[in-house]
């Protein structure tokens, strides 16, 4: 029997690989990352930079599924470092609820995409 339970309140998209999005300070701090998926509460995404957990910071989330700059004050949770790369788990906030609509229906489009392309390649 796995003990394995699901802590997150609500389901995490992955960012669509056809499309780039990105998470730059708003500050003009330096920080560039990628989102790697976003839920209705949080994100995780990965950078070469270091955040401090329970750092509270200002972002711009740039999507090329939407033409506009979405500004978000990102928590971060959790943290993986990397050789390469880190990657934080962050609560998000302060974002409006027409871009935060605009993320979430994006991702999700992408994800049932996703299954179908899958159902198609296990049927063949």
């Amino acid at each position: 029997m796995d003990n394995f339970s699901e802590r997150r309140k609500f389901p995490r998209f992955v960012c669509p690989k056809d499309k780039f999005c990105t998470v730059t300070s708003k500050s003009g701090g330096g920080f560039l990352g990628s989102l790697k998926n976003i839920s209705r509460e949080g994100v995780a995404l990965s950078s070469t930079s270091e955040l401090e957990k329970d750092g509270v910071y200002d972002f711009t989330i740039n999507y090329a599924g939407i033409e506009r700059h979405i500004p978000a004050v990102l928590r971060v949770v959790w943290s993986y470092p990397g050789n390469v790369l880190n990657t934080y788990g962050a609560e998000f906030s302060n974002v409006r609820p027409e871009d935060k609509f605009d993320l979430l229906e994006s991702f999700y489009e992408h994800w049932k995409q996703d299954i179908v392309e899958r159902k198609k390649w296990d049927k063949d």
